[in-house]
């Protein structure tokens, strides 16, 4: 009897991982379908996609007036960029972001959003765990 229970409970539990799973391969491919997306300042979301269980944002970052993406490498800059996305994010006027950040918050997912200079093609990533989402009612 106990093995039974054992394996229904493993049967489950994988149930419940494929269908997660499933709808963040969903939210990241509605995602996908809306780029480019509109990121303020020039900037683009150009991609979205899953790399080792991580949803990947490649954002195309002007380079212009004299700034360039490596003055964003530095743990200050960093940390305020993370800090205004958890705060923005969740609220941006595009549900398909809005439903792949529930979904990320949801599961567990960490989150990279990517810059690269359109010029110096110089790239950093900030990175965002699914827990820290701050995710409105």
């Amino acid at each position: 009897m106990k093995q039974k229970l054992l394996i229904f409970s493993l049967l489950a539990a994988c149930l419940l991982a494929a269908c997660t799973n499933s709808q963040l391969k969903q939210a990241v491919k509605a995602a996908q379908d809306e780029c480019p997306i509109d990121f303020g300042d020039n900037s683009q979301i150009e991609k979205v996609e899953i790399k080792d269980k991580t949803v990947v944002y490649t954002i195309s970052t002007p380079e212009d007036y004299g700034f360039t993406v490596d003055q964003f490498d530095n743990p200050f800059v960093i940390t305020l960029l993370k800090a205004s996305y958890i705060e923005t994010m969740p609220m941006m006027d595009n549900e398909a972001l809005q439903q792949l950040i529930r979904q990320c918050h949801a599961d567990s997912v960490t989150s990279i959003f990517r810059h690269v200079g359109k010029d110096s093609g110089y790239q950093i990533d900030v990175k965002i765990e699914g827990a820290d989402w701050n995710i409105l009612p």
